[in-house]
This record gives C-alpha cells, sequence and structure tokens, in this order.
C-alpha cells in the first residue's frame, strides 16, 4: 500500500510539473508574439550604396511608463542615415536596426532579448546582432543589462539612470550616455551648502534607481555635515508621506520619483497646504516641461497644480550642448534639434515637440548611436566583423576596449565613458517661475565649480535668493 501511495504520489507531482512547465512554455510563447507585434518600422527609409550589412539590435519604448522611444528613435534613425552615408564610417558596410517597443516592462525587455539574438527578423538570416541600442528604461536595462553579459554582448543605453548599472560585476558589457541619477547628488549637496540648508527630507518613490540614489544622496550628506532629518518612500499613493513630512516640519525637501508620481505627490501637497514659499523642492529635470498641467490623472485642477509646484528646483545633466561648434555628424546642436523638431512634428501632429516622449533625451540616442557605430569602426579595422558570434570572448573584448575609447564631440557635448561605462556630463540647476522653467546654473562636479547663467557668476558667498531673483549684492558681474 505505501508503495502503492508513493507512486500514485508521485504521478501526481509529475503531472503538476508538466502542467506548471505547459503554462510556462504557452506564457513564453505569448511573449515572444507579443515582443514580434511590438517591433518598430523603421521611417524614414534609410538610403545608402553600401553592399553588405551588419546589424544592431535597439529597444525604444513607445507605450508603458516612460514613452521615451518616440523622439529617441527617429533621433537614432537620424544618425543611422548619417552614418550609412559616410563612406569614412564602416566602409562597404550598411548598419541597420531591428528595433522593438519595450513599453518599460522588464519581463517584455528580455523577452525582447530573446527575439533578437535568436529569432532572425527584419532579414537578418544569417546575421547576428553586433551590439544592442537601448534599453531606455533603468527597470529593463537592469534586466537585460545583466543578461546582456551572457551572450557577450555590449549594450549602449541612451536613457537609463540608476546607479546600481554602474556595478561592473553585474553588468560588464554595459554603457550609458545618460549619466547615473547619482551625477546629481553632489549639485544638491553644493546648493544645500550655498543656501546654508542643513536640515533636509528626502521622498522616495518605491524604484531601485530612487532608493539606491537616495542612499548615495545620504552618504555624500554625512560628509558634508547636511542632516537627512526623514526619509519617506511610497509606493502609489503619497498621502501618507505628505502627512509625516508636514507633521515633521521639513522645508526643504528632495523629490525622487517618476513624473506620474511628481503630479500624484503635488497634487497631496496641494491638498494638505504643503506648498509656497515657506517649503523648497528639489526635483529631476527631465520631465516635460509642462508635467504638471497633466492633470488627468490627478484629483486637482491644472490651476491648483501650477501653485502647488510654483518656485521648484531641477537638476539635469547638459543634454544638448550650448557650443556652436560642429559636432561629430556634421551638425551643430541647433541644427539637429530643427531637424528633430520638424520629424516629430510629422508623427505625432497633434503634440507639442516639447511634450513628445523623450525629447529631451533624443540627443543621448542620437549620440548613443554615434558611439556605437565609431567603435564599431575602429574593431572594423582589426577584425572581421561578419565572423561574430555570440561566444567569441576575444571579439568581444576588442570591440568592449573600442568602446571604452569613445571620445568625441556630439550634439549633448563631450562624448566619453569612465571605467564603469558610464558618461559624465556637467549638471544644470534650472527654477519654476510662473510656470516657466528658468536656467539658473551649471555645475561642474569634477570641479566643484559653479557657472551661473544670466550674466552672474558665483564668487563663493550666498549670492541667490532662492525664492525668485538673483541677488547682485554678493555677486560680481562677468561679461561673456
Amino acid at each position: 500500500m505505501l508503495l502503492e501511495y508513493s507512486h500514485l504520489s508521485n504521478n501526481h507531482s509529475l503531472l503538476l510539473f508538466l502542467c506548471i512547465c505547459y503554462g510556462y512554455l504557452v506564457v513564453f510563447i505569448h511573449s515572444i508574439t507579443v515582443a514580434h507585434q511590438l517591433r518598430i518600422d523603421i521611417l524614414p527609409p534609410i538610403s545608402s550604396k553600401k553592399d553588405k550589412t551588419l546589424w544592431i539590435g535597439g529597444m525604444f519604448p513607445q507605450t508603458g511608463e516612460w514613452a521615451g522611444g518616440e523622439a529617441a528613435f527617429p533621433a537614432a534613425i537620424k544618425a543611422l542615415d548619417q552614418i550609412n552615408q559616410r563612406e569614412d564610417i564602416l566602409p562597404g558596410y550598411y548598419l541597420n536596426l531591428s528595433a522593438y517597443d519595450t513599453r518599460c516592462s522588464p519581463g517584455l525587455g528580455t523577452t525582447i532579448l530573446y527575439e533578437l539574438l535568436y529569432n532572425k527578423t527584419f532579414g537578418r538570416v544569417n546575421s547576428s546582432i553586433l551590439m544592442l541600442l537601448g534599453p531606455a528604461c533603468s527597470p529593463v536595462s537592469t534586466a537585460v543589462g545583466e543578461a546582456a553579459k551572457m551572450w557577450n554582448l555590449i549594450v549602449l543605453s541612451y536613457g537609463s539612470s540608476s546607479p546600481a548599472l554602474s556595478n561592473r560585476a553585474r553588468f560588464r558589457t554595459f554603457f550609458r550616455t545618460h549619466p547615473p541619477a547619482t551625477l546629481h547628488n553632489p549639485t544638491r549637496i553644493k546648493f544645500f551648502d550655498l543656501f546654508g540648508w542643513k536640515r533636509i527630507a528626502i521622498l522616495i518613490q518605491t524604484e531601485e534607481v530612487w532608493q539606491s540614489t537616495a542612499e548615495h544622496l545620504e552618504t555624500l550628506a554625512r560628509k558634508h555635515n547636511v542632516h537627512i532629518a526623514v526619509r519617506q518612500l511610497f509606493d502609489n499613493d503619497p498621502s501618507h508621506a505628505i502627512s509625516n513630512l508636514k507633521k515633521d516640519d521639513i522645508r526643504i525637501i528632495v523629490g525622487l520619483f517618476y513624473e506620474e508620481k511628481a503630479r500624484k505627490v503635488f497634487c497631496k501637497a496641494y491638498q494638505q497646504n504643503y506648498f509656497g514659499e515657506s517649503y523648497v523642492w528639489w526635483l529631476i529635470g527631465w520631465y516635460a516641461d509642462n508635467w504638471f498641467l497633466k492633470a488627468h490623472d490627478v484629483e486637482c485642477t491644472p490651476e491648483e497644480m501650477s501653485r502647488a509646484v510654483e518656485g521648484h528646483f531641477t537638476t539635469e545633466i547638459q543634454m544638448l550642448t550650448d557650443a556652436t561648434r560642429r559636432t561629430v555628424s556634421g551638425l551643430t546642436a541647433q541644427e539637429f534639434i530643427t531637424d528633430l523638431n520638424t520629424t516629430l512634428k510629422q508623427l505625432f501632429p497633434s503634440k507639442p515637440v516639447e511634450s513628445v516622449g523623450g525629447y529631451v533625451e533624443a540627443p543621448l540616442a542620437y549620440d548613443a548611436t554615434w558611439a556605437l557605430a565609431l567603435a564599431l569602426n575602429r574593431s572594423l579595422e582589426r577584425t572581421n566583423l561578419e565572423e561574430w558570434t555570440y561566444g567569441n570572448v576575444d571579439m568581444k573584448n576588442l570591440m568592449m576596449d573600442d568602446m571604452k575609447q569613445t571620445d568625441f564631440f556630439g550634439v549633448s557635448g563631450a562624448v566619453k565613458f569612465d571605467e564603469f561605462g558610464n558618461r559624465m556630463s556637467k549638471v544644470v540647476v534650472e527654477q519654476l517661475r510662473n510656470g516657466v522653467y528658468h536656467r539658473l546654473a551649471r555645475f561642474d562636479a569634477e570641479r566643484g565649480s559653479i557657472e551661473w547663467l544670466g550674466g552672474e557668476e558665483s564668487d563663493g558667498s550666498r549670492c541667490w535668493n532662492y525664492k525668485y531673483n538673483y541677488s547682485s549684492s554678493n555677486c560680481h558681474k562677468k561679461k561673456h
């Protein structure tokens, strides 16, 4: 009887195991089908006289939590078109792109990675992808970047800022033209010191990118005698967190959250009367300029939201260079933006170009495409790229070395990578006044210096009234 029961139990276990495997197989096949449906057609058509083709993969979110691929994809296609017209870059080879919409979903991103690696679509019958352009969203980059090393695949992201991606042990083949979010923290600390602010709160959305940024800020704050008095986390509803900040009478708040959550935060702040000149908020600067007016997903009117957000500061890396010199492509930064605006107006006629997803990051996608092509061009001088396979460690190491040598002037400024694959950049500080963002200063973390924009330069004293205007009493004029 015992043997009979055990046999029956084993049969049940086997049946259960087979059912679970079947379920996973169905989900996986469905995911592959969805990934294939999310393929992005290349627009506009690329013209080239080159007779051989090299392939790269691409991940550009068109939907989901952040549709950053809306503007980044046309920018990358523009770069590819220019690269393919150059006879001195990848001579004889046409660089093509297999691109997909990840929806900012890590699960879908890994499915798309498999699709790119093994399903020869887009006429890619006998070709493996040489590198991956993207992903854009940090959670997707975390999943894809950690997996990609198993296939010796180099990943170059144009929009991911998670500090965790700097971990070379986990992300051995990961590079990015978007600097890590921790680059903002020295700027924040510099201004806290400048204004004499010593008691700070951090309001954090429960996402890895924000939590690791907060941990770095706390470490930096301790070194500069800035007290992080309160550290509040929230997932979807920030009501309780706002109540705690108000109860503790915190006046200087660093907000670390995505744009959608920012609207919820400031609507709740308005409802709890936690706004106005007595409070100073520091936010991420890559939200759309009119982010607070998109009040369809909150209980506040646009007018109420405008009152709640008035006066806040933002920090953001310099996405578009101020320089008028010609870049690696032959265009100036302004010529690039003019051309991009024309394309986006055609693709999104019902949207202001500034509201197109990823508009601010588009220069980073453009420069990432150039960085990738130039690295492959260096590799072509030393090896036959047509012999690339995912098991070729020697060729991967060669391409890694060539990526590390990146050093050119692009539309986002100087492009080069540090030992962790990170792009370094200056940080721009802006303030919202009367519903319009005004650029105040540019901070160079390497030098520790502030360049005041608008005709004044700091001499190191507290020379700026954070509420509204420059104060010239402790600053000296500088002609530019």
